[in-house]
């Protein structure tokens, strides 16, 4: 016997795509518009003022530019979805959220991520350094393994581990060392002794105390909100 659902059950393969096409058929009634560069952000202009929300799952995202059109936007939301306001932003995925509202800025920053994976890699108790690679580090081919005995040395090595997990850091938080990541990464199926010290979590160990910081003003500071949402039964 084969029997059809009249309403998506949590858990099954198809809810993330069920779940997408109604919040994503709702937020284009309300006037937003789905950006073209990612699928999950979307934008709702209102006149002078501007509002953009992201999805995650069920996780959403509002920043607007005044708090008016911000419980506009929650009202909305709640008249057709069971919604818990989870008020300003602290933590979104791997990232932490900061804010100065008397000197007018947000600062993001992974702190959490990274000393998970110091911890992990255990070199939680580096010494921080201000440079992503030592000074005058250069690799090259010529520092890779050339014979197989050599080369299953460091088969066991978490490199491609370590590098995708900086790789991450670069693409949320610190760009300032997605050069460093792009070398490192040329080297991810021959490696040798030079590159494992060259991808050091120590060379890394000061990243939790860094990350973007934007400047805004005092009002704007305020009208970042954090909001889970599920469907309204």
């Amino acid at each position: 016997m084969v029997c059809r659902l009249r309403k998506t059950i949590y858990g099954l393969k198809q809810l993330p795509h069920e779940w997408f096409k109604i919040i994503n058929q709702f937020l284009i009634t309300l006037g937003f518009t789905n950006s073209t560069a990612d699928g999950n952000v979307y934008y709702l202009p209102n006149g002078s003022d501007f509002a953009v929300l992201t999805l995650y799952v069920k996780d959403t995202l509002i920043a607007a530019s005044s708090l008016m059109l911000l419980h506009s936007i929650k009202t909305q939301l709640h008249a057709r979805f069971l919604l818990f306001d989870l008020g300003k932003v602290h933590h979104l995925l791997s990232l932490q959220v900061t804010r100065d509202i008397d000197r007018g800025w947000l600062r993001v920053t992974e702190a959490l991520h990274i000393k998970q994976k110091l911890a992990e890699f255990e070199f939680l108790d580096s010494k921080p350094v201000s440079t992503p690679l030592a000074p005058g580090t250069h690799l090259i081919t010529k520092d890779c393994p050339s014979t197989p005995i050599d080369k299953l040395l460091y088969v066991d090595f978490p490199y491609a581990t370590i590098v995708g997990s900086l790789n991450w850091a670069s693409l949320c938080t610190r760009s300032d060392i997605s050069f460093s990541i792009s070398v490192l990464a040329q080297y991810m199926h021959n490696l040798g002794q030079v590159h494992i010290r060259a991808c050091g979590f120590r060379n890394y160990a000061g990243l939790p105390l860094r990350g973007q910081r934007t400047h805004t003003n005092a009002k704007t500071c305020r009208k970042v909100r954090n909001v889970s949402s599920n469907q309204r039964s």
